[in-house]
């Protein structure tokens, strides 16, 4: 018999709102998701990677879950958190040490029971530092065998909680397939532009919870989609505004989250309001998406409320210059218009943005560029050129005199680099090096 194991460990929290769920959260993954004592800061369903004892772990966040005693009585959001705990190996329903056992605890306990997950679940009594008396009975009351103590506060207890998890996981191994790697989608825009919808419509289920008010999403949703047979990863965003439009919390918090997962992203879905003008928010975006050298795909949504496209693309194209490489879609995502396209620009761009030359292929293709666009080199030479990196391409010109090889030259090569490799959606960088290894 073959002995079953387990490549990643699967965790969930689950609990109440306000006992802790998402400070637990971040102790243990040592990240900084949104924390506020606000009822409902946690939205969806918020998942992080990372290492344990060698073994890899997903821990989960959920929102609170209260209220509910049978399937048929759930909403999108609280099937959506059942979906991941029937997917989780290991579920941590946190209670609040502080204020004891409440009826909705208790009504959780049960509904576990009815949905036979109860002996996947391990009880968490949170806020230990603030117990002054603690009354253990009171707690296995809920018919647990074992509690844990635990102060996210404080990480009293966490790094137990975590050797306990990985015990709990072994006792019914689930045998798992190694995650291939994947491109990395990020959408990206202002508030209220679509994001969600997309998302949803990507996926072909409610993943992200969409609503008519600004900020619905806080934390970045990953979800893996698949499109005629291709993988992909998609990550919803929380919308950015100006940095000065709102004061430290949830929003500033969110909307630092987004831009921090550029740099994680292979291609940014830029999404635009089609019935609205380019701001400076959307500008802010843009701008970060250059800066990070990230493929891009400008998506315009709300087609079918467009009288002008041919006016909103010269604004996109005046307004957003500096992603002059990015293709441009008209969709509707509320209406699935132009989703085929999407996924056939996002694979033709990754492909651009991964794309690589071998040193000959690259000399050959400087040198095409040379004979066919003569241009005034002077004492300007370029004696080789090799490819150093990917994700953008990226390429070592030396040269004689790198001084003189001004900016406009620069992004004549950079140009014709794509007009010669047929790359879309990707920036080109290139770097400058003369005999001496001085770089510009």
């Amino acid at each position: 018999m073959k002995e079953a194991y387990i490549k990643m460990v699967k965790i969930f929290l689950i609990g109440r709102y306000s006992v802790g769920k998402s400070s637990l959260f971040n102790r243990m993954t040592k990240k900084k998701n949104i924390v506020l004592e606000e009822k409902g800061t946690t939205i969806d369903v918020i998942r992080q990677e990372m290492e344990w004892q060698q073994q890899k772990i997903r821990v989960a966040d959920s929102a609170g879950l209260e209220n509910i005693s049978s399937m048929r009585e759930l909403n999108e959001q609280q099937k959506l958190m059942v979906d991941e705990m029937e997917k989780s190996d290991v579920i941590l329903m946190v209670v609040d040490g502080s204020e004891g056992i409440f009826p909705q605890d208790e009504q959780l306990v049960q509904f576990l029971r009815k949905i036979k997950l109860f002996n996947r679940t391990l009880l968490v009594v949170n806020k230990a530092d603030k117990i002054k008396t603690f009354e253990e009975y009171s707690f296995y009351g809920l018919g647990f065998d074992k509690l844990y103590t635990v102060s996210a506060a404080s990480s009293t207890g966490v790094y137990e909680l975590l050797d306990a998890c990985m015990e709990k996981a072994e006792e019914s191994p689930i045998p798992e397939e190694e995650e291939p790697e994947y491109p990395a989608i990020v959408l990206l825009g202002k508030p209220n532009v679509g994001k969600s919808t997309l998302f949803n419509t990507v996926l072909g289920k409610t993943r992200s919870f969409v609503q008519n008010k600004e900020f619905t999403t806080r934390d970045p949703i990953q979800e893996r989609a698949i499109y005629k047979g291709e993988e992909y990863k998609f990550i919803d965003t929380a919308g950015i505004r100006s940095r000065w439009m709102h004061e430290f919390g949830p929003i500033y918090l969110s909307m630092k989250r987004a831009e921090g997962i550029i740099k994680t992203a292979d291609v940014a879905l830029l999404m635009l309001d089609g019935t609205e003008n380019i701001g400076r928010e959307d500008q802010k975006i843009a701008r970060t998406i250059q800066e990070n050298r990230k493929a891009c795909i400008i998506l315009v949504n709300k087609k079918d409320e467009i009288e002008n496209p041919e006016e909103v693309l010269w604004n996109i194209r005046t307004r957003l210059r500096f992603l002059s490489y990015s293709p441009v879609i008209f969709i509707s995502a509320l209406h699935n218009k132009g989703l085929a396209e999407v996924f056939s620009k996002i694979k033709r761009v990754y492909a651009s943005y991964t794309t690589r030359l071998t040193t000959h292929q690259a000399n050959i293709m400087v040198r095409k560029v040379l004979i066919e666009n003569p241009i005034q080199m002077g004492d300007r030479k370029i004696l080789y050129v090799t490819q150093v990196a990917a994700k953008p391409p990226r390429f070592v010109f030396f040269v004689n005199q790198p001084k003189t090889f001004t900016q406009s030259y620069i992004n004549f090569f950079k140009n014709r680099i794509k007009e010669e490799m047929e790359l879309v959606g990707t920036p080109v960088v290139i770097k400058l090096k003369d005999r001496r290894g001085d770089k510009k």
